[in-house]
């Protein structure tokens, strides 16, 4: 997680007042799912990050 922190803030992004960012999330996020068509991966959990920060 300290190399996403270090790199966002070396590209500007965490001070940046065009981002709004509420959190931010490493590979240690991630949930596997299996697909049908994919198979099994892993992904963020998009759906609910939405959900608790709507805007």
């Amino acid at each position: 997680m300290r190399w996403v922190e270090l790199k966002m803030g070396q590209l500007g992004v965490l001070n940046n007042p065009n981002y709004k960012i509420a959190a931010l999330l490493d590979h240690m996020a991630m949930i596997t799912v299996q697909s049908d068509t994919h198979g099994i991966f892993d992904c963020k959990p998009l759906g609910l990050i939405w959900a608790l920060f709507p805007e």
